[in-house]
Parts: C-alpha cells; structure tokens; sequence
C-alpha cells in the first residue's frame, strides 16, 4: 500500500507540475483536471493535494470557486528531483540484475546449442536480449504484437515472453524452447 500511495504522490507532484508550466499560458487547473492527468480519484486527488499543502511542497492561490492556481514550493521541486534521483537508482540496480541473470540464461541456452532468441511481448527488456545474444553468438529475434516470426529450419530457436504475451506451445516446431522472462528470472537465483 506503501508503494502505492508513494506512486499517487509522484503522479499528482508530475501533474501539478505540468499544470503549471501549462498554465502560464492558460490560467489555472481544477483538481478534476490533475485527477485525470495523474490518473486518481477526485477524492484521492483532493486528499494528496491536503497533504502536499500541509507538507510545504505547494501553495495554492484561488482564482474562483473551481479553479487553483498550483505553485510548487522549493521544498516540492526538492520532494520532485529526490524521488527522481530515487527513481532511477532502482531503475539502473534492476537493469542490472536483469543484466546479470539474461545474461547466464542466455549463456546456458548457447551452450546447449539454440541458434537464436526471439523475445515475444514489450521492448523495455530488447536491448538486454540484444546484447546478451550477440555476446553469446545467438541470433536476436523481436516479435511484434505477440506474433513470431517464421521459423528457419536450421535455427535451434528459444521463445522468451514478457508480461502477458502467449504462443501456443503446439505450433511450435519441436527442440524449441519456450519460457517466460519471470521463469529466467527464477532460475537465475537459484544458479547463482
């Protein structure tokens, strides 16, 4: 619940400080309007933006009955950058530890003799992939929209899904490894 609320919070701080930058121009925001941009209640909405007050990171001046001029204090453009900074520090250890264990599943599947590796699903983990195949001499292969490519004859092929992607395991041709990036991820800990 913790994570959670940490994440309503940055969302409506990234909010507010669009509005303001947009609203040089324009005039000022409804808190309906920052609930939609952050992706909250109303009433969350409203909520955070007490405790964002109480807490010294905005000041609020009312323009009329529905409309707020949001200004962020220097102690919320601080809150902003450290959760930034707080951010990409687990951004990059993750990267890393993703780095690692692709890496030692992509060395085992070449020593076993696969030829190529298609990833099926999202492209935040490609260049992860990308780079462990070529450093392992394995064909990197990326699926669009779920859908595999053709396969070549020769090629002794490893399908690696993310998220919610699937391929049904009976039309794949036979010696062709199927597995789930979570099941990389598991193996990984209990090889290391």
């Amino acid at each position: 619940m913790k994570s959670t609320l940490h994440e309503s919070e940055y969302s409506l701080l990234e909010a507010i400080y669009a509005s303001i930058a947009q609203n040089e121009a324009s005039g000022a925001t409804s808190q309906r309007e920052l609930a939609q941009a952050s992706g909250l209640s109303l009433g969350m909405t409203n909520v955070l933006i007490k405790r964002f007050v109480e807490r010294g990171w905005i000041k609020l001046s009312h323009l009329n009955k529905r409309k707020v001029l949001y200004a962020l204090t220097a102690e919320g453009i601080e809150e902003i950058s450290r959760r930034v900074v707080d951010y990409f520090s687990r951004a990059s250890h993750n990267a890393a530890l993703y780095r690692k264990r692709i890496d030692t599943f992509v060395r085992a599947v070449a020593e076993q003799g696969y030829t190529a590796l298609e990833l099926v699903g999202p492209d935040e983990l490609d260049f992860l992939f990308d780079y462990a195949c070529e450093k392992n001499g394995l064909q990197f292969l990326k699926s669009r929209k779920g859908k595999h490519f053709s396969f070549v004859p020769d090629q002794k092929l490893v399908i690696v899904m993310t998220g919610d992607s699937e391929i049904e395991s009976s039309a794949l041709p036979a010696g062709t490894l199927a597995v789930e990036f979570s099941e990389i991820l598991a193996l990984s800990e209990q090889g290391s």
